[in-house]
């Protein structure tokens, strides 16, 4: 492990930041993950974002790197087993495997899909109901259906497609005027998006893109059972979220990522 990512102008991604064996196949995603992590701060760094953005990438990624690090290494050490030792090995992954929620977090985990940056200092804002839904520094789930005005349907994985910071605003099951003017006010300075329950609006402000969520599935996983904002990043994890939608509140958040509304 590289005891720094970053030193001036020089930041370490992959590889040069982090060897591990090849037997998890962790190695190539764990890379992906900096590279990807990393990118759109460089970006906001580029653009005068406070030092805090690009310090962000060594104390998000560090952690999730060691972690690898550390669980490729045990399994190597259990891969070259032998004798009564591999049958024990053997009998004890058959037995934790054969339950389907253990199953999914071993693919989660050997996938790095449930990666999450909870202490990160650029994420913030209020813990979802309950516990239920997406907290602050989670990967945000897939869920859908969502419709357009034109019909087209679309998904949370293809809002993620933009390459940029988006604000989503979930209108609940209330009148969505008040969510489609909060996101007007975001909307030249990140991708706006407002997703409501029941029909949509005749019009929308420049800027903003109204969606439907008839089945109600992106309201449930996101934690939106009432009006919610979240500020969604670009590696696909959510940085801030709100609820009640705060202007003032979202406007912090974004501040402190250099990018100022209005």
């Amino acid at each position: 492990m590289a005891r720094r990512y970053l030193s001036g102008r020089v930041l370490l991604a992959g590889d040069a930041a982090h060897a591990m064996t090849p037997v998890n196949g962790q190695g190539l995603n764990t890379g992906v993950q900096d590279a990807v992590n990393l990118g759109w701060k460089l970006r906001l760094a580029i653009d005068g974002a406070p030092s805090i953005v690009l310090d962000s990438y060594e104390q998000e990624r560090r952690p999730v790197a060691i972690a690898a690090v550390e669980a490729s290494g045990a399994v190597h050490e259990a891969n070259v087993l032998t004798g009564q030792a591999a049958a024990a090995r053997d009998l004890g992954l058959a037995a934790a495997f054969a339950s389907p929620a253990r199953a999914r977090a071993g693919v989660e985990a050997g996938h790095e899909l449930a990666v999450a940056y909870g202490d990160s200092p650029i994420v913030g804002g209020d813990q979802p109901p309950d516990g239920l839904g997406v907290a602050p520094g989670g990967r945000i789930p897939e869920a859908g259906p969502l419709v357009r005005p034109d019909g087209s349907v679309a998904s949370l994985r293809d809002l993620m497609r933009d390459p940029g910071l988006q604000l989503w605003v979930c209108a609940g099951v209330g009148p969505p005027g008040e969510a489609v003017a909060l996101a007007a006010r975001f909307a030249p300075v990140l991708r706006a998006r407002v997703i409501v329950t029941g029909e949509l609006p005749a019009a929308a402000p420049p800027g903003v893109e109204v969606l439907a969520d008839p089945a109600l599935r992106v309201h449930g996983r996101l934690g939106a059972e009432s009006e919610a904002s979240f500020v969604v990043r670009p590696d696909g994890h959510l940085g801030f979220r709100c609820r009640p939608p705060d202007e003032d509140r979202l406007a912090g958040h974004l501040g402190r990522l250099g990018v100022r509304a209005g």
